[in-house]
């Protein structure tokens, strides 16, 4: 039963009573969602006029577009014996009408159609942006011919709604039936427990493309939605989402995800071949390109096409960067770990390239180390997050990785030189990230992206590629995408682009030489006659004392089957040839 209330409106220099035909379109606009749009709240537009794709200007009106979220949202589209999604969200583009028909409009018709009391909760980005949203619909409340009969309890606040809903009927008592209606505004980042309306519409929470966010940012407000405003609404409430994405980890893609939402998402432009647009009444496919021509391909991307804009200005296509992902690509034992082999066994001798993003406290290191196959690919062998470690540890993990694959080359960034004087292995080559040489790395990464995508995608093979680890939306992904067009990254959870410019190196290390081991100095090894020496190829040496030694275990066995097998152990930097270990090294 609606609530009720013995008091009647007054009659003198009242409103007109609602007429029969206006009474039947009440009914029938509180029992349909689109019929209330396009009979009810077109009506708060009247004696306006829009300029539509045709050049004309033509009275306000709602297309195919604007119907299709109606039944959507409003369980219209669903079987007789699906009630209305409680949860949803629409990814729309701008100046389409997203604001105008999911917030206010939807609004508006649950408060002419509750018939009890119902209260709301309207959230941007920033409490003034939910503020001008609550006045415009206000607005067309107080215009409306069909609400002539409402109560505005707070007429001075304009940005607050209030309303004593009421139709002028009467039940057979007596009393009028009418209810209450209420909605508050309020910021994203203002967001707090304790009430739990009805109604929560989330709309634009994300700021815009002129204002982008941090990654940071982005974060935090995931975190309030997933932490505070799920909770909000009572489990028979509504909570929609409604908006422009940013990033491919923002809240509007996490809840894809979400089975307990229905999410939708309705770019400008359907399809760019048949030009066909989402709301061509409006916006057909030649209005939307000068619109794109005025706005730039990046704003365009994500105002109307509804990419995220980290993306949008990403230096890896994202789509291009999923296709190098093998799903199936297994990866190996840890060598870190207990019970690791001392060495890869490697006997096809493939090469391996390795490479690592020094960081430490704010921004993690990440290392890789990829192997070249014979057609030339490079196919992910390893990677590892050193999230917080010291840099003696990160030094102790580099080396003990560079005996364990034996790279032929090792790259990492030495431009701050937190690795210095640290006993790092001499086959770890520091690379100093100047702007031509970043550019260097990034290009030839880019390069085997395209290449991967070509052949896995458009059948096309333009050169060796490269292949990652699993899944399409790990950390090493997602890092990868941060970096952008003028090689910045932004900063998140992630870190700072340190997948990016750990592979990149190890791209470049692959780039930047011939296929050969690394067996230290050559002026050493070749200083004087090698003649054989209990199998060697060069005469023993002492060790060098300059030398942070890194042994390998030699078996030195006689072919003429006259002497047992040998047991030598070798410097593999200095080449210094010893039959013990020295004090304070373990045997490999």
């Amino acid at each position: 039963m609606a609530p009720t209330s013995a008091t009647p409106p007054k009659c003198s220099d009242g409103p007109e009573p609602f007429s029969e035909d206006e009474l039947k379109i009440i009914k029938a606009a509180q029992a349909d969602f689109w019929f209330f749009l396009t009979h009810v709240y077109a009506r708060s537009f009247e004696g306006l006029e829009f300029l539509y794709a045709d050049g004309l200007f033509k009275p306000w009106s709602l297309g195919l577009l604007q119907k299709t979220w109606a039944r959507l949202v409003a369980g219209d589209a669903l079987p007789p014996e699906r009630p209305p999604y409680s949860r949803w969200r629409i990814m729309a583009p701008r100046l389409h009408l997203k604001s105008t028909v999911l917030g206010h409009g939807y609004l508006f018709w649950r408060f002419f159609s509750e018939g009890g009391d119902v209260d709301a909760l309207y959230i941007a980005y920033k409490k003034p942006l939910a503020e001008e949203h609550m006045e415009k619909l206000k607005r067309a409340i107080a215009v409306n011919p069909y609400t002539r009969f409402w109560r505005d309890n707070n007429p001075l606040a304009r940005s607050v709604i209030d309303y004593t809903v009421t139709f002028n009927e009467q039940q057979e008592d007596g009393e009028y039936i009418d209810w209450r209606a209420q909605a508050d505004p309020e910021g994203i980042m203002a967001a707090s427990r304790g009430r739990h309306p009805k109604i929560v519409i989330c709309d634009d929470i994300l700021s815009d493309f002129a204002n982008p966010l941090e990654s940071t940012e982005i974060e935090h407000i995931n975190q309030i939605f997933e932490y505070v405003v799920m909770s909000l609404p009572p489990v028979d409430g509504t909570l929609g989402v409604v908006g422009t994405p940013q990033s491919p980890n923002d809240i509007l893609h996490k809840l894809q995800d979400n089975p307990q939402f229905f999410t939708a998402k309705f770019p400008a432009i359907r399809d760019s071949e048949q030009r066909a647009t989402a709301w061509p009444e409006m916006f057909d496919f030649v209005r939307l390109e000068k619109i794109k021509n005025q706005v730039g391909d990046n704003a365009f991307e994500v105002e109307y096409q509804l990419y995220p804009r980290e993306l949008a200005n990403s230096f890896l296509s994202m789509e291009k960067l999923k296709a190098c992902v093998g799903e199936n690509l297994a990866r190996l034992q840890d060598p870190l770990e207990a019970g690791a082999p001392q060495h890869w066994h490697n006997p096809e001798g493939w090469p391996f390239y390795g490479a690592m993003d020094v960081g430490k406290a704010v921004h993690p290191s990440h290392i890789v180390f990829f192997i070249e196959s014979p057609d030339g690919w490079l196919l992910q062998a390893y990677e590892k997050w050193l999230d917080g470690a010291d840099y003696n540890e990160q030094v102790r993990i580099i080396n003990r990785l560079i005996e364990y694959f034996n790279p032929v080359r090792f790259y990492f960034d030495s431009t701050r030189s937190e690795l210095e004087d640290r006993n790092l292995s001499k086959r770890a080559q520091g690379i100093n990230f100047r702007k031509n040489i970043k550019a260097s790395m990034a290009t030839l990464l880019e390069s085997r992206v395209n290449n991967s995508y070509n052949i896995s995608v458009l059948r096309q093979d333009t050169g060796p590629g490269i292949i990652f680890f699993g899944p399409k939306d790990s950390r090493q992904i997602r890092s990868m995408l941060q970096v952008n067009k003028e090689l910045e990254a932004s900063e998140s959870r992630d870190g700072h682009g340190d997948g990016f410019w750990s592979t990149a190196l190890a791209v470049y290390a692959r780039d930047q030489g011939p296929r050969m081991t690394n067996l230290g100095n050559v002026q050493e090894i070749f200083s004087r006659p090698a003649p054989m020496n209990d199998g060697l190829l060069f005469a023993p040496r002492a060790l060098s004392f300059s030398c942070t030694h890194e042994f390998e275990r030699l078996e030195l066995v006689d072919r003429l089957r006259i002497r047992p097998t040998q047991i030598k152990y070798r410097c593999r930097f200095c080449l210094g040839l010893v039959d013990k270990l020295p004090p304070g090294y373990e045997a490999p």
